[in-house]
């Protein structure tokens, strides 16, 4: 028994650099998104790398009101994001599939030709 658990320690030990980076990275992240989605509010950070925006463009998104974002009541200069919010923001502007297109171009032709049938 007390060599299984010297060879499980050897293992550990036996990991390179690199491998240990990796495995605290995961830890950690998996803790920040566990933190995250149960408050639904995000930092900046946070926001640049959900979207893949730089902090830079978010900044000027926020001046022209273009992205949905929240200061404190206390007017400090620090801003948050709701994460609903964001997502919705990410999915608003959908642009239609060529098929979508084409369909909705044949309904608008298909009506024009009955009202010029009817006006004649």
């Amino acid at each position: 028994m007390k060599n299984e658990n010297m060879k499980s320690e050897l293992l550990m030990v036996q990991l390179t650099v690199e491998e240990m980076k990796t495995i605290v990275k995961e830890v950690l992240l998996d803790v920040m998104l566990s933190s995250t989605e149960k408050s639904g509010v995000l930092t900046i950070e946070e926001v640049a790398e959900l979207t893949g925006y730089k902090k830079s463009t978010l900044y000027k998104l926020t001046h022209e009101r273009k992205i949905p974002f929240h200061k404190p009541a206390h007017g400090g200069r620090r801003i948050f994001f709701k994460r609903e919010e964001i997502n919705w923001w990410m999915q608003s502007n959908r642009v239609e599939t060529h098929e979508e297109y084409v369909e909705k171009l044949k309904i608008k032709e298909n009506g024009y030709e009955k009202n010029n049938k009817k006006n004649r």
